[in-house]
């Protein structure tokens, strides 16, 4: 006999849960009512009453119809568990999601917040000790002039109100670009990705840090002297 949740079509995935439900219940329903009407026949038979063919072939599919019926009782409180585990698992995946979704966007604000920092930083002062060397770091006037132009791009200081609205989409597409360090040209031939390249050479060299002072070159071991038996060369005999 085949099984009875292979009688019960499109039930293969727990999102239809509530549908399956209702169509198990329905099944029940259905075979409670020839459940009954079947014992009513039965009960006909044992009384005395003669009954038609129909009606004796009925009667035989009588435990039929309760071995079915027992089935579909026992999915009942399966099913439901298996719909709140995955009413559970659902929950903690878009928990997850969300928590990823939140930690990505976090990341994408803390990235723009220390490029406008790490931009606001760029002084006179310190473009001239890059000039001359800092930390192990030099850049070149072609590279200071990138990020005075990214600066620039960026800046909304001096923006009227009327005009701030496209100047933000601009800046916020310029910081993105760079966060993302894109292969796309910013200005001239300068692309993105170099912009990037640039801030994570003053980050690693520590370029923005005053208080940071370079690690001491370790001194070099003192050589031993060698006596002068020790060099001495010992006659073979």
């Amino acid at each position: 006999m085949p099984s009875v949740l292979n009688t019960v079509k499109g039930t293969e995935s727990l999102d239809n849960g509530e549908r399956f439900l209702q169509v198990v219940e329905k099944k029940i329903r259905n075979l409670e009512k020839r459940k009954g009407k079947l014992n009513a026949l039965q009960d006909q038979k044992k009384s005395g009453k003669s009954l038609d063919h129909d009606q004796e072939v009925s009667i035989k599919s009588l435990p039929i119809v309760e071995s079915n019926l027992d089935q579909f009782k026992e999915i009942i409180p399966q099913f439901k568990s298996l719909i709140t585990e995955n009413e559970k698992l659902k929950k903690k995946l878009a928990k997850r999601e969300e928590a990823m979704k939140l930690a990505t966007e976090l990341k994408r604000i803390r990235g723009t917040l220390s490029l406008m920092h790490m931009t606001s930083l760029l002084t006179m002062e310190l473009k001239e000790n890059l000039l001359a060397g800092l930390h192990g770091l030099t850049l070149t006037e072609e590279e200071l002039d990138i990020l005075d132009k990214f600066y620039k791009a960026i800046d909304t200081t001096s923006t009227s109100w009327t005009e701030l609205e496209p100047l933000l989409d601009s800046a916020a597409q310029h910081i993105l670009g760079v966060q993302d360090s894109k292969e796309k040209i910013m200005f001239g031939s300068v692309k993105y990705s170099q912009v990037m390249e640039l801030f994570e050479k003053l980050k690693e060299h520590h370029a923005f840090d005053p208080d940071y002072k370079p690690p001491e070159p370790e001194p070099e071991p003192k050589k031993e002297k060698s006596t002068d038996c020790d060099s001495a060369l010992i006659p073979l005999l």
